[in-house]
């Protein structure tokens, strides 16, 4: 009589698919295990034995559990190994000295930024608490696994020009004290076409300002000069401490600090109170652009050390 034994093992368990980020590869298993009438071995026949350092990527651990007489099942499990990641591409920036801050984490709260310029809140840039030239800024990151990203990026500071004054350079003629690269008009926060040039000839009462600009591409706003009119007509609004035209405005305004504190924090908010705009500023005068705003009331706040100003915007 011959007693054969064609009965497969039976799996009993096996490890299952498992995804490790890459500072957890070190992967640690029970090797699988079945059921037999007879005794039967477990090999591993690919993949990477238990405690192995696994690589970034999926790896495909296959199993033979196989018995006296030859019979034999196959099993496996993958390990998979995530990449170092961030959550975006950290690029280059380059700034002017006078610009607002930058928040640099784009709403996620998993990664925090180090160096010159940035603030205790770890996400947000001041270039007025850097100075000028290249700064290396450190990252970290929290992955969805556990593991923490380490990278950098530069942010530049470029130089900014001094502020303008404006003058009087004859009784229809206003001029500014320095020479620029770049110059352009306004009255009542309006463009004044094509008045591009260091004097400007006076056409009709208003308040006047200039923008000015240097090699760096960078900017800066002079004060509004008075030729002849009261600076609460023609779309000024003035409330002692700040001076704000044009309000209506299509999309320029000008904001003016009056107070003697050297830096200021403008907040512009919708009706619902969503914050829109969010800048430090050390200029007597900030030049801001709504025009991509939805017409409509917003709320401009303006704070510094000794005061707090809130004005109605109204955006056309």
């Amino acid at each position: 009589i011959t007693v054969l034994d064609t009965i497969k093992p039976t799996l009993v368990s096996v490890p299952n698919n498992i995804s490790l980020g890459y500072c957890d590869s070190v992967f640690i298993f029970d090797m699988p295990t079945a059921n037999d009438n007879c005794a039967a071995s477990v090999v591993q026949t690919s993949g990477l034995p238990s405690g192995s350092d696994f690589p970034v990527g999926i790896t495909e651990n296959i199993f033979e559990i196989t018995d006296p007489s030859g019979n034999s099942i196959i099993t496996s499990f993958n390990v998979e190994i995530k990449p170092r990641y961030l959550p975006f591409p950290l690029i280059d920036k380059s700034i002017c000295f006078n610009e607002g801050q930058i928040v640099l984490n784009q709403g996620v709260n998993e990664i925090q930024f180090f160096g010159t310029g940035i603030e205790n809140d770890q996400i947000t840039f001041n270039p007025i608490e850097s100075n000028t030239g290249i700064h290396i800024i450190d990252v970290t990151f929290l992955d969805s696994m556990n593991c923490v990203t380490l990278d950098s990026f530069k942010i530049e500071v470029r130089q900014s020009p001094m502020v303008p004054e404006i003058f009087r350079a004859a009784s229809d003629k206003i001029i500014t004290s320095d020479t620029y690269n770049y110059y352009q008009w306004y009255k009542n926060g309006e463009l004044l076409t094509n008045e591009n040039d260091h004097l400007y000839t006076i056409t009709s009462l208003g308040l006047y300002s200039v923008v000015v600009g240097n090699t760096q591409n960078c900017f800066a706003n002079s004060e509004g000069y008075g030729i002849g009119i009261p600076v609460n007509e023609e779309n000024v609004f003035n409330d002692g401490n700040v001076k704000l035209y044009p309000n209506p405005t299509d999309g320029i305004i000008f904001i003016e600090m009056l107070d003697d504190e050297s830096s200021h924090l403008i907040t512009i908010t919708n009706s619902i109170g969503i914050e829109l705009i969010k800048l430090e500023t050390i200029s007597k005068t900030e030049m801001i652009n709504i025009e991509t705003f939805a017409a409509g009331t917003y709320m401009v706040n303006i704070q510094s050390a000794s005061s707090n100003n809130t004005i109605s915007l109204v955006k056309q």
